[in-house]
């Protein structure tokens, strides 16, 4: 066994960055393109290549090669002999279109209602492209501003009152009086005004918010928002949301968003890393599918690897080191940018120097 050096994909979606990961990578900067993630897994649509022996050959091909030895036996069973989780750097210069995530059931039934009807996996009004559930864990390499989950009510009222556009003044009477339907009544409203009363209600958003823009970040991001998508009602957004439907030029089927979407009030969950070996910290997910950590080495704390681990992916973010690759005897030198695949059936490894990684692994069932 070794570990694997990695050539990652880049999407070049419309709203990433020219600079970003082209600085990370260490290559020209700015991009002729924008670049918006950069992606190590094996997704068809972008699959990492591994470095053996001085061949590239996709990750998923060396995975179907030595299941066992790449994933671990646990995982090998538990996942049937895939990858279960995709490792991103975003870059956004643009704001992120809103998501929202179905549950596994939501997602199996989706993928397979949508596969019966016929409609290809390329297809623009598709929503449901595999049938994953998409657990997320967002670490910020740099400062980021993110929306989650639904505030309160009240807390809804109070922000919408300086702003809210008269083609929406019925469903914010009906939120404010407490009447049924809540949130979920507004946000269906918001949602499904024709395209030429969108226009107007998020201009007269972005001209109701202006003077508010220096008093907080709901109506600076709405300001922001509105001068990005000037005719998506997503502008309203950080009212509704713990400051991603809306802030997309793709299709939004709004039927299936609502079906989807829970209407819960609920309170940003800030993920502190917490210790988890020397020159290792872990943020606490629930997840089945992955573990993100990262490893932070000096010349007088090195990394040594638990002797059972599944498979690792490793991504260089700043400074210089190497890692002793196993019991082979090989020493890789790792710079800001590179990438590794750790196979889980390697001898424990160390790394050395002073670096930072992020390391991406499945956790393993407790025992």
């Amino acid at each position: 066994m070794q570990i694997y050096r990695l050539e990652n994909a880049i999407q070049t979606y419309a709203w990433g960055s020219k600079t970003a990961i082209a600085d990370l990578l260490g290559q020209p900067s700015p991009a002729e393109k924008p670049q918006a993630e950069l992606w190590m897994g094996t997704h068809p649509k972008g699959p990492s290549m591994v470095i053996a022996d001085g061949d590239r050959i996709p990750l998923q091909q060396l995975i179907d090669q030595q299941p066992v030895d790449i994933l671990g036996n646990d995982v090998a069973m538990r996942f049937g002999n895939t990858l279960p989780y995709l490792f991103k750097v975003l870059a956004a210069a643009r704001p992120l279109s809103i998501q929202a995530h179905p549950s596994k059931h939501q997602a199996v039934e989706g993928f397979s209602r949508e596969n019966r009807e016929g409609k290809a996996l390329a297809a623009p009004d598709r929503n449901y492209r595999d049938d994953n559930h998409k657990p997320e864990v967002i670490c910020a390499l740099t400062p980021f501003w993110g929306l989650n989950g639904f505030r309160s009510a009240a807390a809804v009222v109070d922000l919408l009152a300086p702003v809210c556009p008269q083609l929406l003044e019925d469903a914010f009477e009906d939120l404010k009086n407490r009447q049924g339907g809540g949130v979920r009544k507004f946000f269906k409203a918001m949602m499904t005004l024709s395209a030429d009363k969108r226009q107007a209600a998020a201009q007269e958003v972005l001209d109701k918010a202006n003077p508010w823009a220096d008093r907080s970040p709901v109506y600076r991001w709405m300001v922001q928002l509105a001068r990005a998508y000037p005719a998506d009602m997503g502008v309203l957004s950080p009212a509704l949301l713990n400051l991603r439907g809306g802030l997309t030029p793709k299709h939004v089927d709004v039927p299936e968003l609502l079906r989807v979407v829970k209407f819960v009030e609920t309170s940003v969950k800030i993920i502190d890393a917490g210790p988890v070996r020397p020159a290792e910290s872990g943020y606490d997910c629930p997840a089945e599918e992955f573990s993100l950590t990262v490893i932070r080495t000096t010349k007088g704390q090195p990394y040594f690897s638990p002797s059972k681990r599944s498979v690792e992916m490793l991504l260089c973010t700043a400074g210089e080191g190497r890692l002793d690759d196993g019991g082979q005897g090989e020493i890789l030198t790792v710079k800001k940018g590179d990438s590794f695949l750790v196979p889980a059936g390697l001898d424990p490894y160390a790394i050395r120097g002073n670096v930072a990684l992020y390391k991406a692994a499945v956790p393993l069932p407790r025992q």
